[in-house]
């Protein structure tokens, strides 16, 4: 994420009251000296849309509502949406409510965008990471497309062990990179 303002970073799930959370989405969207554009006020609709909608997971649950400039990230944990090596969606509603909240925000911000990037570890070989990423990548599409989001609204990628952001010496770290990013970007005019 790049841009002209610091990245945001709020997680979600930690217990943290939903004024607490809107308080934060507010003031993480910075209150400059001009005007914000009707792009950055429609983003911090998006990010405070979405921190509400995941309010209700778990304490720990581990995704990520990160802002910038540009845009908004949705950060999941890959065993938050897979089990262990699958490419298969669970079906359980922790599971559920992010794939959900993504659905409610491209329904009422038709204006954007989102691209699934589809991230794992390094551990195995790179085809098969790339594989399996890819796999992830298509199913939380074909979730997204089955629940009525037009395909021209939506691209998918699998990014394997590309990006880590943290490392792969650690199993906690390890868990960190498996992970699926959706980001919501108004197209460019």
């Amino acid at each position: 994420m790049s841009g002209g303002r610091p990245a945001v970073l709020l997680a979600v799930g930690l217990g943290v009251g939903l004024a607490a959370l809107a308080a934060a989405a507010v003031a993480a969207s910075g209150t400059q000296a001009t005007r914000p554009s009707a792009a950055s006020r429609e983003l911090d609709r998006a990010q405070t849309l979405l921190l509400v909608r995941l309010a209700t997971l778990p304490e720990g649950s581990g995704v990520l509502v990160l802002r910038d400039a540009e845009g908004l990230t949705l950060r999941i944990p890959a065993r938050l949406l897979f089990g262990n090596d699958s490419p298969v969606l669970k079906r359980d509603p922790q599971a559920a409510a992010p794939l959900a909240a993504t659905e409610q925000l491209l329904r009422k911000h038709r204006a954007l965008q989102a691209e699934i990037v589809v991230y794992t570890d390094s551990i195995g070989g790179v085809s098969a990471n790339q594989s399996l990423s890819e796999q992830r990548a298509r199913a939380v599409y074909d979730a997204l497309r089955s629940a009525g989001i037009a395909a021209r609204r939506l691209q998918q990628h699998g990014a394997g062990a590309a990006t880590m952001v943290a490392s792969n010496q650690t199993p906690a770290g390890r868990i960190e990179n498996r992970r699926v990013e959706i980001e919501f970007r108004r197209p460019a005019r």
